[in-house]
């Protein structure tokens, strides 16, 4: 690889022969002949060979025959199908590892556009009237806005009201690693948030972050019905240590123990390891959620 760098092979045709990053094959090459590479041209190659574009056709390429080929026939030899398909079509083809790699992108691809759950219609679950004979419900999510003036979400013309829907999508370095949606009212964000930090800073996975206790406040004024306000009020699940329970009550909370599962939020997730490809998942069973994979 070293060899192939120094006698004219680009930093980008490199990645994709030998399935480095580029940053990673220049240190190896520094490091080897104890001098810095000329960092001005690292996609480009020399005069009259159009690897660039070739390399876009490829992975085109690569696409198109995913799609073609069958579970059956993919199989753990996918990448090999596709290279000896490649070999007949383009004088240069990349490894199987980067073969692999791009079939991994796509895939992570896929399970994002089959798991972004869109808001569920207005009134499938709120009591709603039926437009005449068309099938469109006439929903009541207008009821969350408020006739205070002096709220930001006071009602008005035109205007969408405060909504409890939160499916989340989200994303490192550009790319989706995590998906979560939960029911819940007012209390979706609350849990989503929860369940998010269980995975991300106390790496949990995902079914033990949605069946880890959690807590919910009452501070605010409810979307729904009268928009009551309950100032201060908390929320606790009974599993969650007494001590900590008793220190909150002491903090000035108004603490409400709920059962061991008791609170109203039951979030489902999906993350993805945008290296091996690999998407793990996890459901609530505070309200009989499950997960299923195939």
């Amino acid at each position: 690889m070293i060899k192939a760098v120094r006698t004219g092979m680009s930093m980008r045709e490199a990645e994709h022969e030998f399935g480095f990053s580029k940053s990673a094959i220049q240190r190896w090459v520094e490091r080897a002949h104890g001098q810095r590479l000329d960092r001005v041209d690292l996609n480009e190659r020399k005069p009259g060979r159009a690897w660039n574009r070739t390399a876009s056709e490829v992975e085109q390429r690569i696409a198109e025959l995913r799609t073609q080929l069958r579970d059956g026939v993919l199989g753990e030899h996918g990448a090999r199908t596709i290279r000896t398909t490649l070999q007949g079509e383009f004088s240069r083809v990349p490894s199987e590892a980067s073969i692999n790699r791009v079939l991994s992108r796509l895939g992570l691809q896929d399970a994002v556009r089959r798991i972004r759950r869109p808001a569920p219609p207005k009134g499938w679950y709120l009591p709603a009237v039926v437009a005449g004979d068309t099938g469109v419900l006439m929903g009541q999510r207008l009821q969350s806005a408020l006739l205070d003036p002096n709220s930001p979400n006071v009602v008005a013309p035109g205007k969408r009201p405060r909504i409890t829907l939160t499916p989340t999508l989200v994303l490192k370095d550009g790319l989706p690693v995590m998906a979560l949606s939960t029911p819940g009212g007012d209390n979706q964000d609350q849990a989503l948030l929860q369940v998010f930090l269980n995975i991300v800073e106390f790496g949990m996975s995902p079914q033990e972050a949605v069946e880890a206790p959690r807590f919910d406040t009452q501070h605010y004024v409810s979307s729904f019905d009268d928009h009551e306000f309950l100032p201060g009020s908390l929320n606790l699940e009974s599993r969650l240590e007494l001590r900590t329970i008793q220190e909150l009550g002491y903090r000035g909370h108004k603490t409400k123990v709920q059962g061991p599962w008791g609170t109203l939020s039951a979030p489902t997730v999906i993350t993805f390891d945008s290296r091996t490809g690999i998407a793990s998942g996890g459901a609530d069973p505070r309200r009989g959620r499950y997960a299923v994979a195939w």
